[in-house]
């Protein structure tokens, strides 16, 4: 029973070591002391660092050299990791990465994680520029109806009933504009949500 287990612990370790050579996203290993430990290949792509600047650092001088290459955001507080970074690189790429710290409950070491989110982000980007020009669109509409039918009223003079007609109208438009806005306001607290 005992190799049972020795056999089994063994190929875990060949398979977590596999996982962390070969992971496309960025992992930092940390011992009970916060010392860096490991580093795998796509963190040292990640940062242009070879593995060696990186090994022996503390937590926190691991923080600060990290936070010099890249930009912190999504609210970022001094003295905690932040949840998402960015590297802007030479070639004018940006990447994006979120940050996840995983402290193991039995020995106190640490790994945190830098899994690359840039797609996301900018399918994120698209999505909110394809929704605002709609919503430019869609409210444009019932403006341009209001701002012409009052240019009407100004500028004419109508019968009671044209112009209760054209006032009708307008205030159709503005109702349209309502709801359209409620409706952009419902679907940005959803989002938001999310």
């Amino acid at each position: 029973m005992m190799e049972f287990s020795t056999e089994k612990i063994h190929r875990d370790t060949n398979l977590s070591e596999t996982i962390f050579l070969f992971s496309p996203d960025g992992f930092v290993g940390f011992n009970a002391q916060k010392q860096v430990i490991q580093v795998n290949p796509a963190f040292v792509k990640l940062t242009g660092l070879e593995k060696e600047a990186w090994l022996g650092l503390s937590e926190d001088d691991f923080k600060v050299r990290f936070l010099q290459l890249c930009c912190a955001k999504d609210g970022y507080v001094s003295g905690t990791w932040p949840t998402v970074v960015e590297f802007s690189y030479p070639d004018s790429t940006i990447q994006r990465y979120t940050v996840s710290k995983i402290i193991s409950p039995l020995t106190s070491d640490c790994i945190i994680q830098f899994q690359e989110i840039t797609d996301e982000h900018e399918e994120r980007k698209r999505l909110k520029s394809e929704f605002l020009a709609d919503a430019a669109h869609a409210l444009r509409t019932p403006v341009s109806a209001i701002q012409g039918f009052a240019e009407l009223l100004l500028n004419n003079s109508f019968e009671a009933s044209v112009q209760k007609e054209i006032l009708g109208i307008i205030k159709e438009e503005s109702v349209k504009i309502i709801s359209l806005i409620n409706a952009f306001v419902n679907s940005s607290a959803e989002g938001n949500a999310v």
